[in-house]
């Protein structure tokens, strides 16, 4: 790739790359990886040591990790085989057991204990090992995700997205939304009177609610939530070694949660819609908050919600410049450039082209010339665009009325 990089400003020039299929959604690259660092010595193994590493007794990071391994476990192991087997092992004990067993609660030990002592089955050669599949972590997502994908791989995973998005009627995500924002709320001690007071509960409460659309039980949502937050924080690169191994166990544990199908693309999507949901959304819905207490004073009544929306994704929109690469030689801004050369696309400064937006630098709700980029153009705009609209709406629905 060449080391050169042009900067598109302009609304127009904007779009004419976005409309060009030469450019090319670059790969995402996190800080170079860290020396390698000689593992700790090992501590002695026992009951201290088996506590501190449970998943039932870990909070946070560690949680997220240590269930996504527990979750890898149980992937191996299916339901009817387990519940055949335990038959077949009580069955194996009880003829040795004297006396009538005819009493269940006289069942003994040993066999209300047999789901524990199910052996391993064993064929007379050992089988060849199956094909092991990279567990799943953030370079897997990303490289199975839509929005770093290109060509035929874009288009078929493209499809997927809009199929699951298909199911996902806004009007629905936008009550669901402020339902869940008006419970959040309601949970809140203190006053909520200044909108900018709004917790992060509520801000993130669109990742909630396509969590649920999306098949996550209520009891994992809140594990869920923090996976997927701790994944939109490194998805789009640059992030620290650090951060990247609870990453990677968040991305398994929603693989976990969300996996119903042997589809690892059709998986991937789904945690991709709740990634793509999380920063942007929530960035989106903390920008309108402070924008409508900086202009309400000069407003005789607050604008529609929708009106507040569009307004905020022009005049500060939550992605403020995107990458493409030139695939081959082309053409930009009236300049030629070789293939290689990396284009970033300001959208912040297009979004206030003053050749496209009156007074572009005032914040006008309703305006109608609101043909901002936030959700990009041409070729490959966000497929998911008016449902992502729609879960801001909804808890903007209840926050600014709260």
């Amino acid at each position: 790739m060449s080391s050169r990089t042009v900067l598109v400003s302009g609304h127009a020039d904007v779009r004419a790359v976005l409309d060009d299929p030469r450019f090319t959604v670059p790969p995402v690259h996190d800080a170079a990886p860290a020396s390698p660092s000689s593992p700790p010595a090992q501590s002695e193994r026992g009951l201290a040591w088996l506590r501190s590493r449970a998943v039932r007794f870990s909070n946070g990071d560690e949680h997220l990790r240590r269930r996504a391994a527990a979750l890898d476990l149980l992937a191996g192991l299916a339901p009817p085989g387990l519940r055949a087997e335990a038959a077949e092992r009580a069955r194996a004990l009880l003829p040795v057991r004297p006396g009538p067993a005819e009493r269940p609660e006289a069942v003994s030990d040993a066999v209300v204990f047999a789901p524990v002592a199910v052996p391993p089955v064993h064929d007379a050669a050992p089988a060849s090992p199956p094909p092991s599949r990279p567990r799943p972590g953030l370079a897997w997502l990303r490289s199975t995700a839509v929005r770093f994908s290109n060509g035929d791989r874009h288009l078929r995973r493209r499809s997927v997205v809009l199929d699951l998005l298909a199911g996902l009627a806004p009007l629905e995500l936008r009550a669901d939304a402020a339902e869940r924002a008006r419970a959040l709320l309601s949970a809140r001690p203190g006053s909520t009177e200044r909108p900018e007071a709004v917790s992060d509960a509520v801000v993130f409460a669109p990742v909630a609610v396509l969590g649920t659309r999306l098949g996550i039980a209520a009891h994992d949502l809140p594990t869920a939530v923090d996976a997927v937050r701790t994944i939109a924080d490194v998805y789009l690169g640059g992030a620290d070694n650090d951060r990247l191994p609870p990453a990677d166990a968040a991305v398994r544990l929603l693989s976990g949660l969300l996996g119903t199908d042997s589809d690892e693309e059709r998986t991937a999507q789904r945690i991709v819609l709740l990634v793509q949901s999380c920063a942007a959304t929530a960035a989106l819905l903390r920008s309108a908050l402070a924008l409508v207490e900086a202009n309400r004073p000069s407003w005789t009544r607050t604008p529609p919600v929708a009106d507040l929306v569009a307004e905020t994704l022009r005049f500060d929109p939550p992605a403020r410049r995107i990458r493409r690469v030139a695939s081959v030689d082309a053409t930009v801004t009236g300049e030629s450039i070789p293939a290689g050369t990396e284009v970033l696309l300001d959208l912040a400064a297009a979004n206030r082209d003053p050749a496209v937006f009156t007074d572009p630098d005032r914040f006008l709700p309703g305006r109608t010339d609101a043909h901002h980029l936030a959700f990009g153009h041409g070729i490959r705009p966000c497929p998911g665009s008016d449902h992502a609209t729609a879960l801001a709406c909804g808890v903007l629905d209840t926050a600014l009325t709260a």
